[in-house]
């Protein structure tokens, strides 16, 4: 299966077979058990409140929990819980804890829908922290040159997806030993990663890892198994992708947990923004992505590519391809007016638009972008950000405002790194909590925010 891979973005690393230890079964180490985890557990989460407008709760604590679905316009906070691995040899918890931080900080102030403009917006996601396990080697054993520790989960010598990491093995009775959150009906034993997320005591699993060591393992941005629904948001029973992340799973590493998966990768070396880029592919391939493949949610299939511009051939202004994502290798626009552009695009077609009359954009391509990555063009382009599902333009379309990187940059010191300002504007512009849009049908629009955890 293919992934966009950490590094730079789409930097893959191999393995050398020389630096390699013993492994068991399970692609770890034969010493791992040496292990004395977790180094920084944090307290025992507090008991679950009866407020239904605030997920978890005594009636729901559980990722994929129909009962999300049901009370999805009642919830106005959810408090979604990670258990971050530290991997990365010389790194403390406390250490990656800090990015962390910063990364829930960016994410909490992206779900302010239409921040930019109310200050008193009310934030939607307090992402917080679970556990933070200390999976580093202490010694580092000699002879072993990687940064990634001995404990990083490595596919088994030998095998065709060897340089993939192996997903497979969090999931396994050795790692939800290095989890130690002790079962409460047997003590003596520690819940596996699936029963943790099955429980709802963790919704997501955070890998805090070294991209820039020349010979290591590769792994995806983010990857997500996620469970599929229908039109009615209701979920189809025992179907789920494995590619609704940025990238795929591995055939043998899809989890078999029974509700949705979702693993980030967060690249110790990098900020904050890296991240919020990184989530944000994930939640385009939730959605179908720009390929416009079955989507696992269909209401935003229905809802996201016009926002994210995945719709152009559809709009038939003259574009050889449905998005940017298609389209671009290198330089693929030069804007010649607030809302015209030139075109070519990797098969040598051109051609021009007189009217983009465009959504928002996507994690790449901010409304103005004329590449990938293009997050800081101050010209200023027409772009219905602000205004999307609202009809509050002439005829009853969306009302168009000029987009420049000024407007984004206001959030550059929250996340500096990988268009990190790009990504929280374009997060706050999402259909939050309470938005007034009409989605595609007419309806009110549903708060975006509440799919991620479906």
């Amino acid at each position: 299966m293919s992934r966009t891979w950490i590094g730079v973005f789409w930097i893959s690393f191999a393995v050398g077979c020389g630096s390699v230890a013993a492994r068991d079964d399970a692609g770890a180490p034969a010493d791992a058990a040496m292990v004395t985890v977790p180094v920084d557990a944090e307290p025992d989460a507090p008991p679950l409140g009866n407020d239904p407008g605030v997920w978890p709760n005594q009636m729901s604590a559980a990722i994929s929990d129909p009962w999300i679905a049901a009370h999805h316009d009642e919830i106005r906070e959810m408090h979604p819980r990670v258990l971050a691995l530290n991997f990365v040899n010389g790194r403390t918890n406390a250490e990656m804890t800090a990015l962390l931080a910063q990364i829930f900080a960016g994410l909490q102030e992206g779900s302010r829908y239409h921040g930019y403009r109310d200050a008193a917006a009310p934030p939607f996601l307090f992402y917080e922290l679970a556990r933070s396990v200390d999976l580093t080697d202490r010694p580092v054993p000699p002879g072993w040159a990687l940064r990634n520790s001995t404990r990083y989960p490595r596919k088994p010598a030998g095998t065709a997806d060897y340089w993939h990491l192996h997903y497979g093995a969090l999931f396994t009775q050795q790692f939800a030993d290095y989890y130690h959150f002790a079962d409460p009906a047997n003590p003596a034993r520690n819940l596996t990663l699936c029963e943790l997320l099955r429980r709802g005591v963790v919704h997501e699993v955070w890998i805090y890892g070294d991209a820039d060591t020349p010979g290591d393992v590769n792994a995806a941005e983010v990857l997500e198994l996620k469970q599929r629904y229908d039109d009615q948001d209701r979920p189809v029973p025992g179907s789920f992708d494995p590619c609704a992340g940025n990238g795929c799973f591995d055939a043998s590493d899809i989890p078999a947990c029974g509700v949705s998966v979702r693993i980030p990768w967060v690249n110790h070396s990098r900020g904050p923004g890296c991240l919020l880029h990184s989530l944000g592919h994930g939640f385009e391939s939730m959605t179908g992505g720009a390929a416009r493949s079955p989507a696992a949610i269909p209401y935003l299939g229905k809802n996201f590519p016009h926002f994210a511009n995945f719709d152009l051939r559809e709009r038939q202004i003259g574009t050889s391809f449905q998005s940017w994502y298609d389209a671009c290798d290198g330089n693929c626009a030069s804007f010649t007016g607030p809302n015209s552009f030139t075109w070519h695009d990797s098969r040598g077609m051109t051609g021009e638009v007189a009217a983009y009359d465009q959504g928002c954009g996507s994690v790449h391509f901010p409304p103005n972008a004329r590449a990938h990555y293009d997050d800081q063009n101050p010209f200023g382009v027409r772009s219905t950000c602000e205004h999307y599902g609202l009809h509050d333009g002439p005829g009853g379309s969306d009302l168009t405002e000029i987009y420049t990187n000024a407007r984004s940059r206001l959030y550059d010191r929250l996340a500096p790194d990988c268009g990190g300002g790009w990504q929280v504007y374009w997060r706050q512009s999402f259909p939050g909590y309470h938005n007034p849009a009409k989605d595609a049908a007419g309806a009110p629009m549903k708060n975006w925010w509440v799919y991620p955890f479906y």
